[in-house]
């Protein structure tokens, strides 16, 4: 049969060229096409992290963002709990126009207690962050002190009042008596609501054996906020803001985007959990959750400078004509004679009075800031905020001097820092973590102690407890506990460096004492410590020796298990660390540092500490790089933390380890 040119049908169960095969081989292609194009994406999402935060792209670096963001959320929520729709949009109105705060008839203003606790403190319903009223009385077993200022004030009251304490009783007069701190101080106070606080306070029944005020920012950093709308610059910091009692109508719709804008933001943010293992979705996340940051911080402004129609009520006198410059002069007049009406309302009840003011990054040549404390402390700040520090600071000092000549206690702390290179500041304005109070407290009570106990002591020579230094481990720190002793066998302790005590390390590097006379071991080894004091030297032998690998015996631990950390290998090239009995949670680190790592952080306390692996899923062991020493024989300390970032709360930690260099 001739060809006829027409090629047959496939025979059944035949494979044509174009049939299933190259299908699958398509579909195999695009699949990695797809893979490649998502790598590709992800990596280009890391690297536009890196490009927003300054650090790689880490999933317990972006766990940690979207914590923060939910646990802000909680926080401004956590009063509202059983309102209605209604209600809760009400508060969040009234707490987004005036910070939480009402109108007080004497004081200007106080915290709202009906919003309830502040940042996790009872309110009392006297308006202030404390347990009790701030109405104490005197006891012969009991020494009242009064904190008075603005947010720096009150927060060395929240988280350092225990270092207050104890460095106080080391005065005889104080010794063996309670301790009792009044808190009287709120943030935006200025005086003279500082001066009110404590004539209410007297008049109403209480008592003091010592007044604190810590002041000084405020009174000339908030001038503006006042002056630029015809305000007195020394009324009650955003007058005009607490006066407005009905919003116009512009005011209404700000308030309401406001309201809404957190909502969405805090909505993101929880979005965002369930995509965590994308980093180019997290990128995206990240992006525009700091867009709403920005607006929600542009309308919350506006809230606070709202344009209500002025009246008497809001502006009182106005400014008189008086212009920013004029307006700071003028509220440095009220805080000299404040602090001397203050000086006088103390003598006349048999109190005394102690002022100090405060420190602030602002004001030049007060402290090293690197720039890993630069990004922190200078980031946000306003032009308004530098310049009033800059030009008002020197007039607030020389008239601190005016007043010490005037018999009034001041003391100038605005130089407090300025041997301290390691980062205390945590944000643009004034305040510091829980290391920078601690410093902040022990001057004060060192200036107190030393026109209380040093007026008429002449020291004969010096004495300690333990005439040789043992330290077995790096991670706490040893009391030096150093005694002056008088002609007349007075002991007086003048461990403090600002009672005037000196201390000399030799080898340099081998201990920090701090200024509250404490010292920590910061490498192995021998060497001397010298004490000096009035002319008079202690030395003491120094012993400073601990295992290659040290275990410390703390940690927290959690509901039903108590986390172990060991060291399973070590070598030039890493560790291999196990923690055994970790319970599972969704922010699981393990963190190493150069400085003691704690077990329980503090509120305020800021734990500079590198976040070195994230322990996902049921494994146990991780394996880290060898971190880096900031010299070759510090030791490094390692700890493991579970986190919940929906509250930012501790939930337990592993025991410590202190590995030194071999």
């Amino acid at each position: 049969m001739a060809a006829t040119g027409r090629t047959a049908p496939p025979a059944a169960g035949s494979r044509s060229s174009s049939g299933r095969r190259p299908l699958r081989r398509r579909l195999a292609f695009a699949a990695l096409l797809a893979l490649l194009v998502l790598f590709v994406a992800e990596v280009g999402g890391a690297l536009a992290w890196w490009a927003m935060t300054g650090d790689w792209f880490t999933w317990s670096g972006a766990q940690q963002a979207r914590r923060e963001v939910l646990a802000d959320d909680a926080a401004a929520r956590a009063d509202d709990e059983g309102d209605d729709d209604g209600e809760r949009e009400q508060r969040a109105a009234q707490r987004a126009a005036n910070r939480g705060s009402v109108v007080h008839p004497f004081l200007g203003f106080v915290s709202d207690a009906d919003l309830g606790p502040v940042a996790g403190f009872p309110v009392t319903r006297y308006g202030f962050l404390d347990d009790a009223p701030p109405l104490p009385t005197r006891a012969p077993d009991r020494f009242v002190v009064a904190l008075t200022g603005g947010s720096l004030a009150l927060q060395l009251a929240l988280y350092a009042e225990d270092v207050l304490i104890a460095e106080l009783q080391k005065s005889p007069l104080v010794a063996g008596r309670e301790v009792e701190v009044v808190r009287l101080a709120l943030g935006g106070w200025k005086q003279p609501q500082q001066l009110f606080a404590a004539q209410l306070s007297w008049l109403r029944g209480g008592e003091f054996d010592l007044l604190l005020n810590l002041d000084g920012f405020n009174e000339v950093a908030l001038v503006p906020e006042n002056v630029d709308y015809d305000v007195p610059g020394w009324f009650p910091r955003g007058w005009r803001r607490l006066m407005d009692r009905v919003p116009t109508p512009a005011q209404q719709r700000r308030i309401g985007q406001l309201v809404v804008l957190r909502e969405q933001r805090r909505d993101a943010a929880a979005s965002a959990e369930t995509t965590w293992w994308s980093p180019t979705l997290q990128c995206l996340w990240l992006a525009s959750d700091r867009r709403r940051a920005q607006r929600i911080a542009e309308l919350a402004r506006e809230v606070e400078r709202g344009d209500a129609a002025a009246t008497f009520a809001m502006t009182g006198p106005g400014t008189e004509g008086r212009d920013r410059d004029a307006s700071r002069v003028e509220m440095v007049d009220v805080w000299s004679r404040a602090s001397r009406a203050l000086d006088a309302l103390c003598a006349q009840h048999g109190a005394r009075y102690f002022h100090f003011l405060q420190p602030n990054q602002h004001l030049p040549d007060s402290k090293p800031i690197g720039a890993e404390e630069a990004r922190v402390a200078f980031a946000e700040a306003t032009a308004d905020m530098s310049s009033s520090v800059r030009h008002a600071y020197p007039l607030l000092r020389e008239r601190g001097r005016q007043l010490r000549r005037a018999g009034v206690s001041f003391t100038d702390l605005t130089q407090v820092f300025r041997d301290h290179d390691e980062p205390l500041y945590v944000d643009a304005c004034c305040h510091v973590g829980r290391r920078g109070y601690e410093i902040l407290a022990t001057a004060i009570a060192a200036a107190v102690r030393r026109e209380l106990d040093l007026a008429d002591f002449v020291a004969e020579r010096l004495e300690a407890p333990r005439q040789r230094l043992v330290f077995r481990s790096p991670a706490e720190a040893e009391a030096l506990r150093v005694r002056a002793v008088a002609a007349d066998g007075r002991e007086l302790d003048v461990s403090s460096t600002g009672m005037g005590a000196r201390y000399t390390a030799t080898p340099a590097g081998l201990l920090d004492v701090r200024e509250d006379g404490s010292a920590r071991a910061l490498r192995r080894g021998e060497g001397e410590l010298v004490v000096a004091f009035g002319g008079h030297e202690l030395r003491l032998p120094v012993v400073a020796d601990w295992p290659d690998e040290l275990v410390l015996e703390d940690g927290r631990p959690c509901a039903d298990a108590q986390p172990r950390l060991r060291v399973a290998a070590a070598s030039d090239d890493g560790l291999q660390l196990v923690c055994a009995g970790l319970p599972q949670g969704p922010f699981r680190v393990l963190a190493t540092s150069h400085l003691p790592l704690p077990a329980d952080v503090r509120p305020g306390e800021r734990a500079r500490q590198v976040v070195t692996a994230v322990l996902d899923g049921e494994g146990e062991t991780v394996t880290v790089p060898a971190p880096t020493r900031p010299t070759p024989d510090a030791p490094l300390f390692v700890r493991v933390y579970l986190v919940d970032p929906r509250t930012a709360e501790l939930v337990c930690a592993s025991n410590g380890l202190v590995l030194s260099a071999r």
